[in-house]
């Protein structure tokens, strides 16, 4: 299967609420914010400074999704989402190592993202894709829900070792 990886544009704010909400629907002790977001608050984070990368089929089916901002090393992503019938195919790790590269060609040198305390499940993803707890992290006490703050440095590889097969970058 091919995909396409790309960033976001407002014409895409539709797809992107509607992805958002079906991943995060299953989150429910409490419900996640990401459910109180709309297609005109997308619209309007993208026209204010944040991007979002997108992963599309080769139908231009939006397969998965994530929200980042870039600051002087690091890309903090959130709102990573996989197609609930995709979850658990490797898809995910697919997106996450393009999202990766992505940060590499922009000169950064981590990612980050914050991870529900109580979810083995997605803290397990991420660590099987490299990321590491942040020992120094401490969450914001007003905060619903506890989290971690996971973090991964990038390093970058030859071409043969970090091209993905399936890809098609346009």
């Amino acid at each position: 299967m091919t995909f396409t990886f790309q960033l976001a544009t407002i014409e895409n704010a539709q797809a992107m609420c509607q992805l958002m909400h079906e991943a995060f629907s299953i989150y429910t002790d409490p419900p996640s914010s990401a459910l109180l977001e709309t297609e005109d608050t997308l619209k309007k984070a993208l026209q204010t400074g944040e991007y979002a990368a997108l992963l599309f089929d080769q139908n231009q089916q939006l397969l998965a999704m994530c929200r980042f901002i870039e600051n002087e090393s690091s890309l903090y992503f959130f709102r990573f989402a996989v197609k609930s019938d995709l979850q658990g195919t490797g898809l995910g790790s697919v997106f996450l190592q393009r999202l990766e590269a992505y940060a590499l060609e922009r000169g950064l040198t981590h990612t980050t993202c914050k991870v529900r305390k109580n979810l083995q499940q997605n803290i397990s993803f991420y660590q099987k894709n490299g990321y590491q707890m942040d020992q120094q992290f401490i969450p914001d006490q007003n905060h619903s829900t506890p989290v971690l703050l996971l973090e991964k440095e990038l390093v970058k590889m030859d071409k043969k070792k970090t091209s993905i097969a399936s890809f098609v970058l346009r």
